[in-house]
């Protein structure tokens, strides 16, 4: 996370360098939510949200970590992209994604999600295209435990996970500060 620490503000006693980083490697906060990065950055979307910010590359200015950060990496990561406060505020959780997630939803019998899947080895090839095509799947396994299989449109708060609400919460807090527009998170992806 990135904090453009003067603004529109003149650089202070010849200082050439506006944003800070904040915090170094959000990762190690918000771990591989790829339902997040997919809404956001538009990796692995299986969701099929219309992504914020997508593969924007590299802001032109960027703080002396990151730059340095980026180097690093530059040879075996992608999809360098950034988002600011001021457009993660502008999202509407509410909205849906305009297509299925591409994951079936497996359900137990009290409608509780179990897991999303791209495949379920559980369901033939014909019982999987039926789900593919709209249908809901019910069926009861060996061990007598009732499962239903069906494909449905995200929410993009659905996306969100507790330590991303987390992360914008504490963007919150750097853009009561600064300004929304000048608290940004600066991101890639291994390989």
């Amino acid at each position: 996370m990135e904090v453009n620490w003067y603004g529109d503000m003149d650089h202070i006693d010849g200082e050439k360098e506006s944003w800070k980083c904040a915090i170094d490697n959000i990762g190690m906060w918000v771990g591989r939510s790829y339902d997040t990065f997919g809404l956001l950055f538009g990796v692995r979307n299986h969701a099929n949200f219309e992504p914020v910010a997508s593969r924007r590359g590299v802001p032109d200015e960027l703080s002396t970590k990151g730059r340095d950060r980026v180097e690093d990496d530059r040879d075996w990561c992608h999809s360098f992209t950034y988002i600011t406060l001021e457009e993660l505020n502008e999202i509407d959780w509410e909205e849906t994604a305009e297509e299925e997630d591409g994951r079936i939803r497996i359900y137990d019998e009290d409608d509780e999600i179990q897991m999303k899947a791209a495949g379920v080895g559980s369901l033939s090839d014909e019982e999987e295209e039926k789900i593919r095509e709209g249908e809901e799947m019910v069926k009861e396994l060996d061990n007598g435990q009732v499962r239903k299989y069906r494909l449905e449109k995200m929410k993009k708060k659905d996306a969100l996970s507790g330590a991303w609400e987390k992360l914008i919460d504490l963007m919150e807090v750097f853009g009561e500060t600064y300004g929304k527009e000048n608290v940004r998170l600066v991101v890639w992806f291994d390989n």
